[in-house]
Formats: structure tokens, C-alpha cells, sequence
């Protein structure tokens, strides 16, 4: 059984999207609809999603912002439940959110006709014949690996799955648009050594191998920390031209584009994304042939966090 989860604003394309899959064969789970006479929605929902064998998230505008599909999806990883996004709004959706859509395999639905991101969902839950492997449909933005979904309790999955890791996801978000305090930095981590071939060094593609921040975790977050840094180490690409354009990967689905630049007197690198206002601002504490690395540090509710990424050529 396949569990529909949405908020209102895409209320008609859920329930378009159930009779499509249940026009295939395909068992779906869907509130008003399936919620027993005289009992508590939430209560249903949660009971259902027990019994779910996948969760198809239909991701909108509001998403990101509804405490229900919060809750749902918190639900879901409790009974590790598989998941995927059904994205049907292009919106500058939180950070969290961002970094969830960067552990799940999601279908493009926003500037596709409705039937052929359907189309493309039931390829991925049906599985497509062995011979047109290589035909993967246009709207699916991460590679989607041509399968039935997973079973239910599969734990490596599960583990994948999480996206409220605060710790990990307010620093990351402090470091792409974060204010740098160059003096703090200094005090904490010293000056670095400027050099006249600041910016050849810089051209070229880099990989995030190692990240630091001093922000206090306990618990679940503590655990969970050495995953999100593997997934962060996984997914981060930086890519600096000559021309000073930059290809930033692993923060958001898209590839993101802008220009770069840097003070060669205070050592600091500038970040500045196409279509979005400020810019980034990293200070490069040392930079050689083979290794880059840049400090933020940016004032927040819970005090001054300081973070340092460390970058290796490829």
C-alpha cells in the first residue's frame, strides 16, 4: 500500500495523482478519503503509515512549512518507511528540506506535464524492462536506480532518510549565507599566508574531505553527526573557472551557477550566486595545489559559530 501525504495547496493533484497509480494496479492510501468514520485523523494517518509499505510525498510550496507533513515524514522514518518526493513546486525551500531532497531519489513535476511525471513515477515503482535501462526519464533529477521500491525496515535505508539533523543543517546553511567576521576567525584560527598566485591556485574543481564546526551537540544529533558530514562529503563539489563563474553541487537538487572573486588582502573568497541577493564570503586560511581551506564565522540565537571546511583538488 502506498501512503499519499500533502498539504492543501496540492490537495487536487494528490488525489489525481492516487487515481493514476490505482488506475495501475497500485493500492493508495489517502486522507479525507481513507480515514474511517468517527475517528482521529492524525491517529488514522499515523496507523496507516504503519501499515504503508511507501510514503509518496507530494512536495509544494508549503511543504516545508506544514508541521502535518513534518510530522508525517518523522512518522515515516520511524517505521522506515521509503520515501519519495513528488516535487511539484520550483520554491526556495528551507535548508532542511534541501538536504533532504539531496538523500532521496525525487521526481520533477514542476515544469513537466502532470502525465509524463506520473509516467516517470511508475516506471520507478514498477521498474523498467532491463533493455531500456539506459532510457532514464528526463524528469527524475537524481540518477534513479530502475527498481521496485525497497522493502519496509530496511535499516541502511532509514538511516539515508533523516533530514532533522539541526546541528549539521544550521551550520551548513550559516556557511552559504552566513556575514564573516574576519577578526574572530583570525583570533581563533590565525592569519593566513597571501600569496600572488591566489587565484590560479583556486581554479578548479574541488571536494569537500573534511569538516569542523564548534557548535555544542547531545544526543541523537551527536550520533548522527559522522553520517551527515559522509553525506556532505559525498555530495559537496565546488567548481571555480577561469572566467570566474563557479558550479556549486550537493546544497541544493539543481546545480547552482554565479561568479566568484577574492580580496587578495584580506585573503577572503567571494561567493555570489545567480538570482540570489549577498553573497558568500569565506576566508581562506591556506591554499596550495592540492588543498583549500576556507573558515566562516557567523553570529546566530546560539552565539558565534565558527566553522571550517576543508577542500582537496580532483
Amino acid at each position: 500500500m502506498i501512503l499519499i501525504s500533502y498539504t492543501n495547496d496540492s490537495k487536487k493533484t494528490a488525489i489525481k495523482l492516487t487515481n493514476k497509480l490505482e488506475s495501475f494496479g497500485h493500492k493508495c492510501w489517502i486522507e479525507p478519503r481513507d480515514v474511517a468514520a468517527n475517528t482521529n485523523k492524525r491517529r488514522s494517518i499515523h496507523e496507516a503509515i504503519k501499515e504503508a509499505e511507501l510514503m509518496i510525498l507530494i512536495f509544494s510550496a508549503n511543504s516545508d512549512k506544514a508541521d502535518d507533513t513534518i510530522q508525517q515524514y518523522d512518522w515515516a522514518f520511524d517505521e522506515e518507511l521509503p520515501i519519495i518526493p513528488f516535487v511539484v513546486s520550483d520554491v526556495n525551500i528551507s535548508v532542511s528540506m534541501q538536504h533532504f531532497l539531496n538523500t532521496h531519489d525525487w521526481i520533477n513535476a514542476y515544469d513537466t506535464p502532470f502525465d509524463t511525471a506520473a509516467e516517470d513515477l511508475l516506471d520507478y515503482l514498477e521498474g523498467a524492462p532491463e533493455q531500456e535501462e539506459q532510457e532514464e526519464p528526463e524528469n527524475i533529477e537524481r540518477p534513479v536506480r530502475r527498481r521496485p521500491p525497497p522493502p519496509k525496515k530496511t535499516a541502511d535505508k532509514s538511516q539515508q532518510q533523516k533530514y532533522i539533523i539541526i546541528g549539521v543543517v544550521v551550520v551548513f546553511v550559516l556557511i552559504l549565507f552566513g556575514i564573516l567576521f574576519s577578526d574572530n576567525i583570525k583570533s581563533i584560527f590565525g592569519s593566513s599566508t597571501k600569496t600572488n598566485t591566489t587565484e590560479e591556485k583556486i581554479i578548479g574543481t574541488w571536494r569537500l574531505i573534511d569538516y569542523q564546526d564548534n557548535l555544542k551537540r547531545e544526543g541523537k544529533d551527536l550520533v548522527d553527526l559522522p553520517k551527515q558530514v559522509e553525506n556532505l562529503r559525498r555530495n559537496f563539489l565546488m567548481v571555480f573557472k577561469e572566467d570566474k563563474t563557479f558550479e556549486r553541487n550537493g546544497f541544493v537538487p539543481r546545480t547552482e551557477f554565479g561568479e566568484w572573486k577574492i580580496d587578495e588582502k584580506k585573503m577572503v573568497l567571494y561567493i555570489i550566486p545567480l538570482n540570489e541577493k549577498g553573497e558568500d564570503a569565506l576566508a581562506i586560511q591556506e591554499l596550495n595545489e592540492n588543498t583549500m581551506i576556507l573558515v566562516i564565522a557567523s553570529k546566530t540565537d546560539k552565539g558565534q559559530i565558527i566553522t571550517k571546511l576543508t577542500l582537496q583538488r580532483q
